[in-house]
């Protein structure tokens, strides 16, 4: 007898073990003191080692659910998926005691209640059943198709909990009548259904996974290009005003002969006034980037005067040997979303060393981005902006652009300086 008791409180200590192992395959623990953390863990052991020495079939189900539920409040995740995990790691657990009934009819001569005829063959099927469990934990954690139930919808989630609830409940009714099976035929049928529930949870769970995968890349696909979208809108905006800008260069002449013409006639009001409603962007007119692609200088001549608005030092050259072939547009949105980062980057920096440098080259291969600029640590990837998933696909439109230009994205950190290098097929 002291035997069983020994198994059973060594099958619950294992038990907690894999519920732990299980739960941080889908979500990181959360920041609790360890002595806390250590306490509770005790309490909820002792609680389960109680529990499975005084209860069996549906109640030890039912606690069992109750002690993984418990436990998963130790994990930073939704409270519902807490719950989809528990009930889970709940079809995963009946999963193992049906297969080792399965096992062990294949091998007995009676059915697999008579496992419990010794002390010796009982912790032997407890053992055999939770190693089983932790075999197929440890399955679940090192697969790297995992499923994202975070981001799941509402009728998947559906799905995705009725089979298992459904697996649970035959488990259970499974173990109440197996007593009475002690025909050959009866074993392989049982066998049998046991096999086709454990495979259905699984292909559930695949279809599940790959239709959500597909769904979320649709998803992300569509936010991408509505990003790319906005921000050609908005650069073809910024090359309109631009020119503006062009144009009141070559009607200087015209603007100081309007205002001698004022001022010789005595309105030296209106003289003033003519002048000042045209100062600011005779000022920015200074600053104009002149390379021959309108959409490129519109950008860059945006983001310089950011850079002089924030005392940011520029030093940005270019060098085109051949003229651009593809759309121009998007190597703007390049460059924004490059220099967005770099400006903001720089904004981090405390002291006077913030400085945006590097070049722009297009020949008849390739076109090269290479920008550089100073910064506290690697965080150019990340953002402090409210909207972090603006930020995130900003980054995104890089690598879908420059991958559709047979080209890639590369982004490194090094000595206080992160380097931004993107190359297109010209």
């Amino acid at each position: 007898m002291i035997i069983k008791y020994i198994s059973i409180v060594l099958g619950a200590i294992f038990e907690i073990y894999c519920v732990n192992i299980f739960m941080i395959s889908f979500a990181p623990i959360k920041q609790i003191k360890k002595s806390l953390l250590t306490v509770f863990l005790i309490i909820i052991t002792v609680f389960h080692i109680a529990i499975s020495c005084f209860t069996n079939g549906i109640i030890l189900t039912v606690f069992a659910f109750i002690t993984t539920l418990l436990i998963s409040q130790l994990y930073d995740t939704k409270q519902y998926i807490k719950i989809i995990l528990s009930i889970a790691l709940s079809v995963i657990s009946i999963a193992g005691e049906l297969i080792f009934g399965g096992i062990f009819m294949l091998i007995g001569k009676g059915n697999h209640i008579d496992i419990n005829t010794t002390p010796e063959s009982y912790a032997l099927g407890i053992l055999f059943s939770k190693f089983l469990v932790f075999t197929i934990i440890l399955v679940i954690k090192s697969s790297k198709r995992t499923l994202e139930i975070a981001g799941i919808k509402a009728r998947y989630l559906v799905l995705l909990s009725v089979l298992p609830i459904t697996t649970i409940i035959f488990g259970i009714f499974m173990n109440n009548i197996i007593s009475a099976i002690t025909d050959d035929t009866q074993k392989i049928l049982y066998i049998s259904l046991n096999i086709l529930l454990i495979l259905a949870n699984i292909i559930t769970f695949e279809v599940i996974r790959r239709q959500n995968q597909l769904e979320k890349s649709e998803y992300e696909l569509k936010l991408l290009k509505n990003s790319i979208n906005e921000q050609t809108k908005h650069y073809e905006e910024l090359k309109s005003s631009q020119e503006e800008i062009r144009q009141l260069r070559h009607n200087m002449k015209s603007i100081c002969i309007g205002a001698i013409a004022e001022l010789k006639a005595g309105k030296t009001e209106n003289a003033l006034e003519q002048l000042q409603n045209n100062i600011s962007i005779i000022e920015k007119s200074s600053k104009v980037i002149d390379t021959g692609h309108p959409s490129i200088d519109s950008i860059i001549e945006n983001k310089l005067n950011c850079c002089s608005d924030f005392n940011i030092s520029t030093n940005l050259t270019y060098q085109y040997k051949d003229p651009i072939t593809i759309n121009e547009i998007e190597i703007a949105v390049i460059l924004g979303n490059i220099l967005d980062n770099a400006i903001e980057a720089c904004q981090k920096i405390t002291d006077t060393n913030k400085e945006i440098w590097g070049s722009i080259t297009v020949d008849k291969r390739n076109i090269m981005i290479n920008i550089k600029n100073t910064a506290i640590d690697s965080n150019n990837l990340k953002t402090s902006k409210t909207n972090k998933k603006e930020h995130g696909y900003g980054l995104k439109s890089i690598s879908h652009i420059a991958n559709k230009y047979n080209g890639y994205a590369t982004f490194s950190f090094s000595d206080s300086i992160f380097t931004s290098y993107v190359i297109l097929e010209n």
